[in-house]
């Protein structure tokens, strides 16, 4: 009998869309015990501006969004958030994945 192989998820953003949807996805995929991987790609880091529209406090400035948000997760029993603080600049970048959300307003990341 074959294992199961466990689906990898890939955001590609960690701002205003792609925050929020971690926060939104993550808790219920733990929840309904969904064994997956969820990787954030995003090589910014966490600004004043940011605070008013994306899901990061003061503490957070200076930070990886990426590091912030995959730590905010890494207890959790079934899904595995896993932080790549880059950017997306090759298609290549998105082998593997079962899943792709693109959570980025900038149009080559789109096109890829």
């Amino acid at each position: 009998m074959t294992a199961k192989r466990t689906p990898r998820v890939l955001i590609i953003g960690a701002g205003g869309i792609g925050s929020m949807v971690a926060e939104l996805i993550i808790p219920a995929l733990n929840k309904i015990e969904k064994s997956c991987t969820i990787e954030i790609m995003d090589g910014d880091i966490v600004e004043e501006s940011n605070l008013g529209h994306q899901r990061f406090d003061y503490k957070d400035i200076g930070k990886k969004k990426t590091n912030v948000l995959a730590n905010r997760f890494n207890e959790l029993k079934f899904v595995n958030v896993q932080s790549n603080p880059m950017n997306l600049r090759k298609k290549e970048q998105l082998d593997g994945y079962d899943f792709i959300i693109i959570g980025v307003d900038r149009p080559h990341p789109r096109r890829l």
